[in-house]
């Protein structure tokens, strides 16, 4: 039995290894070993103490003593020779006489039934005894704090630590008997017509599917020695490692833990020299990551020694079929399991355990497979021999992708464990190390490596850590299509890449916690690329989406009342940056040093909450050089430099033949000091905060080479109302709504800010946009201004309208301007219950969220008083169908209107649908309808679609469907895409495994 759950657990994790998300299974794998030795040593330890507990039965007379609490039940028991007085129940009692003492010896005469020939200690002669049931109420189970040292039974506490358990386990049979044989002092047990064994009541672990294991077969011998000699000696240790027993079991084996099902033929194993095998074995296991069974069989699994097994002709699949139409099939399959010492890999000293003083120790799983095939229908895939680690969930390849369009050609895109290709076995735990193989027809061969790693430790140091290091480099021999008026560009260099590492570390154990305070965290981050269109071409999503790709260096505290001894939160920072890259602005900072103060109380002994200080220091050494123009003539005629990126005067075409663009670059000291005080009380319900604010900035230089000193100063008061009202009463099946709660919540804050020096001359050290929106400005300046951007839609003045400048925590020191201005905002949800009467839950029926500018100088606000008004609006007309809405609107001419109107229907588990327009007027008008469809057409068949329509010039802008059919084989996807900007057609085809693991972090090409 002991040797059925070992490689029961073998099996479940190759077949965990096979199919688990990387992300899951290393966070799951750590506790495994763990886990796997407490519930060998349990169900090891629950047999031997019943095997002990029968042998008492069958010795002398003497009184033999028992742990004290080891309570027994026997019942429907047929002894020979007690006719109607048969015993039924023993209680639990912490000694007594054996069960066979004084039984009569049984007349059988001829005919009278077959008895064992060997004596039996205690009774007059040989004799047999059949019952329903014996029952181990409870069980006090001690496991050894090491894999060394072997599990005990016992009256007391294990040295090295115990676990004491409440553990049921029963035991049914249709016949049983035994043979002894005194002058071995051994003991053979026979369990015939069935037997069944439950135990109950387990402690929950993470890797157990249920707290109740069930074993059943058809019949079951166990030949031990008798240890009565050891447990009439209270306080006797019984040492499963020296037990001499072996067992045999055989007729449909049947093991149930959870929802997972063991199947086997037969099964053999020794105790004392852990070794044993399994006939015939099958598992089917459900697994909450995948979508369906894991069948796992095997002609054979064998355990060899402690920690290592082998299976013979394995076969893994997903199929329930009787033959299977997929599987993977492995001829041998080897696992050993080894624990290897640590050591500090800065200093070569051993890494000690404070709480034992012994040395830690990592756990390895190693699994080598043979002669290795997948079949579907036929063989597709074959490979003579896989070593690897069995917390990883693939093996060897990692991904594979095929498309085309006319950009890239056709493309087959690879990942590769590279740990694996280069037979690394002492890999840092944690760690996954990848190779990227890609070949694209038309532009070259891509190749790359990715290291990431999540661990508890960095260098030695006991410091949390986690982190992604990512290079991906091509010969390119093709041309970049990054769409209108851009669709054919000359790389600016032949060897294109992108190299790209973040690296966090949380500062919070010892010696680092103690030294520096818990709380610290250090970031790093390294970024560059090998031109400006590498990462708009091939990374198109990250680079319109992600956070920009920068080179920086920042250790970071925050904390609370223990951070300063002070009330409210703290925040300090040391920070470096640079940018590698001459072809984006260079902005750095070596160092800076940054700190806040928020909601700090300085005369709360005094006056509670009447002043709150809030503050922003920082100083630095800050530096901005100007980006380089493109090289390529065609993206060169797109490019224009933006106002604040050159001196004043200097001209922002760098085509330009008569003047030349006299471009920045400065390294000065930058400081600044910003502070709040807040002196808030209620008026009535209204409650409301007057505060004062001012600011002394200097910067060492200006875009004229000049120093500036700048102070700001800030008046204002902020109001806040929140309103209800309640009608539980109306109800209406049309609106579908019971009881209505309106709930308002109705502020503004004005403000009046003066500042001594404006903005416009300032070097913009801080950047308030994304490199790809900055880009986007400098072609929008050429193909809708034909020149500057006006101050109309200048993004910094825009800022400084939307009230930056007011925030103690904003983002740019240098956006600050003379402003009077008023926010409101109206804020207001209706709920009300929706669902069955006996079950009804409440919801958000309706919300809408409203706000407005006034400006009280029009000529803040190009002449018009209100501005910058905006709106978010969502009804949920049913549980499936909503209607959204949004907007944004500026008041003056040519000003900016963005409205969105769209219905979405949700149906679970067969699809929903999205359809809405889209409306931007402003310096060009444009109206598109968009649209989006995912449907489940049966149980085997899905699709989508998706479209954006330009009603104003008559012509889709792109459109992507595609058509999915889920197989027991496999997922068949068939796509194709259509990019009017790029004008580029694009297909795609791929066939995914089900019961392969779905894997994340693929190559993130854009999807065309």
């Amino acid at each position: 039995m002991i040797f059925f759950l070992s490689v029961y657990s073998l099996i479940l994790s190759l077949a965990e290894a096979a199919i688990l998300p990387q992300k899951n299974f290393f966070a799951r794998k750590s506790q495994q070993c763990c886990c796997l030795l407490f519930r060998y040593v349990l169900v090891t330890i629950i047999c031997f103490s019943l095997t002990q507990i029968l042998c008492i039965a069958q010795s002398d007379n003497s009184l033999v003593e028992l742990p004290s609490g080891t309570p027994i039940v026997l019942s429907d028991i047929n002894l020979p020779g007690f006719g109607g007085n048969q015993p039924t129940v023993f209680d639990s009692i912490p000694s007594y006489r054996p069960i066979m003492n004084d039984i009569p010896v049984p007349n059988l005469g001829p005919g009278g039934g077959q008895m064992p020939t060997s004596g039996v200690g205690g009774a007059a002669g040989d004799f047999s005894v059949r019952a329903q049931q014996v029952r181990l109420m409870r069980a006090d189970i001690f496991d050894s704090d090491t894999s060394g040292t072997s599990s005990m039974i016992s009256n007391g506490t294990v040295p090295g630590g115990s676990n004491t358990l409440a553990t049921g386990l029963d035991i049914s049979w249709g016949s049983f008997q035994w043979l002894h044989f005194p002058e071995s002092n051994q003991t053979k047990w026979i369990f015939e017509q069935g037997i069944n064994v439950v135990i109950s009541g387990l402690q929950s672990q993470e890797l157990m599917s249920g707290d109740t294991i069930d074993i059943t077969a058809d019949r079951a011998v166990a030949w031990t020695v008798c240890m009565q000699d050891r447990i009439k000696n209270i306080g006797g240790q019984i040492n499963i490692a020296d037990l001499d027993m072996e067992l045999y079991i055989e007729g449909n084996i049947v093991f149930r833990e959870g929802g997972s099902v063991t199947y086997a033929d037969r099964m053999y194993y020794d105790v004392k020299n852990a070794v044993g095998t399994i006939r015939g074995v099958e598992i089917l296991m459900p697994v909450a990551e995948y979508d369906g069974t894991i069948r796992l069989k095997a002609e054979s699994a064998q355990r060899t020694g402690p920690g290592t097994f082998s299976v013979q002709n394995g076969l893994l699949t997903t199929s329930t079929m009787g033959e299977p139409s997929f599987y993977l099939r492995s001829r041998n399959i080897q696992f050993e399991q080894k624990r290897i010492p640590v050591y500090n890999s800065l200093t070569g000293q051993p890494l000690i355990d404070p709480a034992t003083n012994r040395q830690y120790e990592d756990t390895r799983n190693y699994v080598v497979a043979e002669h290795n095939v997948i079949n579907m229908g036929l063989p597709v895939f074959y490979w003579p021999w896989l070593a690897f680690d069995a917390k990883e969930p693939v093996m060897y390849l990692k991904r594979a992708e095929y498309y085309h369009d006319s950009i890239f050609g056709h493309q087959a895109r690879t990942r590769w464990n590279l740990y694996q290709i280069l037979n690394i076995r002492n890999r840092p735990d944690g760690t996954a190390l990848d190779l990227n193989i890609d070949y694209l027809s038309k532009r070259g061969v891509g190749h790359g490596v990715q290291f990431t790693y999540n661990r508890g430790s960095f260098l030695g140091a006991p410091t949390p850590t986690v982190g992604l290091a990512d290079f991906w480099g091509i010969c390119d021999r093709g041309h970049d299509n990054l769409g209108l008026d851009r669709r054919d560009l000359e790389p600016e260099t032949d060897y294109r890449y992108r190299g790209f590492w973040q690296h966090k570390q949380f500062f919070n154990n010892k010696p680092f916690g103690s030294l520096l305070g818990n709380g610290w965290l250090l970031s790093a981050e390294l970024g560059v690329s090998s031109d400006r269109n590498f990462l708009p071409q091939y990374f198109g999503r990250e680079w319109e989406t992600f956070k920009d790709e920068t080179t920086a260096l920042e250790l970071k505290r925050t904390g609370g009342d223990e951070f300063w001894q002070w009330s409210g939160a703290q925040s300090l920072a040391f920070r470096a940056d640079y940018t590698i890259e001459n072809f984006y602005d260079r902005r750095s900072s070596l160092p800076r040093l940054d700190h806040y103060t928020l909601g700090y109380s300085p005369f709360g002994k005094y006056f509670g909450d009447r002043f709150t200080w809030y503050e922003h220091t920082h100083i630095g050494l800050r530096g901005f050089e100007t980006l380089t123009s493109p090289q390529d003539p065609a993206d060169a005629a797109m490019f224009r430099y933006l106002d604040w990126e050159v001196a004043p005067g200097s001209t922002l075409d760098p085509n330009d033949p008569f003047q030349q663009v006299d471009s920045l670059k400065a390294m000065r000291e930058v400081f600044s000091t910003r502070h709040e005080i807040d002196m808030p009380f209620n008026l009535g319900p209204v409650k409301c905060v007057p505060y004062l604010a001012g600011e002394y900035a200097h910067w060492g230089i200006d875009r004229n080479d000049d120093m500036v000193d700048r102070l700001m100063g800030t008046v204002g008061v902020r109001a806040n109302l929140p309103f209800w009202k309640v009608n539980p009463t109306y109800s209406s099946s049309t609106l579908y709504v019971n009881g209505v709660a309106h709930k308002v919540n109705v502020g503004f804050d004005l403000s009046h800010t003066e500042v001594n020096k404006g903005y416009g001359n300032l070097i913009p050290y801080d950047s308030i946009d994304d490199r790809s929106i900055e880009d986007f400005r400098r072609r929008y300046s050429v193909t809708t201004f034909h020149g500057a951007i006006p101050l109309l839609y200048d993004e910094r003045y825009y800022a400084i309208r939307s009230g930056l400048s007011n925030w103690i925590t904003s983002p740019s020191t240098e956006l600050a301007d003379d402003l009077t201005l008023c926010r409101f905002h109206f804020n207001q949800t209706w709920q009300t219950k929706r669902g069955p009467t006996n079950r009804r839950r409440i919801i958000d029926w309706i919300t809408l969220d409203t706000g407005l500018n006034l400006y009280p100088k029009k000529e803040q606000n190009f002449g018009e008083s209100v501005g910058l008004i905006d709106y978010n609006f969502r009804w949920h007309v049913g549980d499936r169908f909503a209607v959204l809405s949004s907007g944004l609107f500026d008041t003056f001419n040519s000003g900016q209107t963005i409205v969105r109107l769209g219905g979405m229907l949700q149906r679970p588990d067969r699809g929903n649908i999205y359809l809405g327009a889209d409306r931007l007027d402003g310096p060009f008008q444009r109206t598109y309808l968009n649209g989006s469809v995912a449907y489940n057409l049966s149980e085997k068949w899905a699709a989508n679609y998706s479209t954006s329509y330009d009603l104003n010039e008559g012509r889709f802008m792109g459109q992507n469907i595609a058509l999915f059919r889920k197989g027991e084989v496999f997922v068949v996807k068939i796509g194709a895409n259509y990019d009017w900007s790029r004008n580029v057609w694009g297909l795609s085809f791929g066939i995914e495994p089900t019961f392969l693991s779905k894997l994340r972090g693929g190559q993130s090409f854009r999807a065309l």
